[in-house]
């Protein structure tokens, strides 16, 4: 019976209306250790993803350059 809520612990973190079949079928394949490691992956790509990190990050870019002593220095932050 652990093993089964541990199943339903990982699924319900991160299960969508568009992932739940996904999720259930692993579930009922996988260990309970499968389901927390796919549920881990998904919430990293999900941060990864998130627009406002995305947008925070787009604002943050950067690109400057100047010459000292006959020498082109370039910095930038993607």
């Amino acid at each position: 019976m652990g093993a089964a809520r541990e199943k339903v612990r990982a699924i319900s973190r991160v299960a969508t209306a568009e992932n739940e079949a996904f999720l259930l079928s692993v579930a009922l394949r996988g260990t309970a250790s499968h389901l927390e490691r796919l549920a881990a992956a998904y919430r990293k790509l999900e941060k990864l993803h998130d627009p406002e990190r995305l947008l925070k990050l787009r604002r943050e870019r950067r690109l400057e350059w100047y010459w000292d002593d006959d020498m082109l220095n370039i910095q930038g932050k993607l």
